[in-house]
């Protein structure tokens, strides 16, 4: 039998992006929440589903030529 607190939970929950202890000097790599998307042809020619990564080359140095 399940107690009260648990049928109450909620199916999805946030996940911090960091560990809740980060140690000095490590990498880490935040978790991605699911956003918008782009459509199907839209990502195939931006080459990305996720508008957030969608990163443009502009050329050197990040300058438009």
């Amino acid at each position: 039998m399940q107690s009260e607190a648990v049928k109450a939970m909620p199916i999805a929950f946030k996940i911090s992006p960091l560990p809740s202890d980060p140690q000095v000097a490590m990498a880490y790599v935040p978790y991605q929440n699911m956003g918008t998307t782009y459509e199907a042809d839209e990502a195939l020619s931006r080459g990305t589903l996720f508008p957030e990564l969608d990163k443009p080359f502009l050329g050197e140095r990040g300058f438009s030529i």
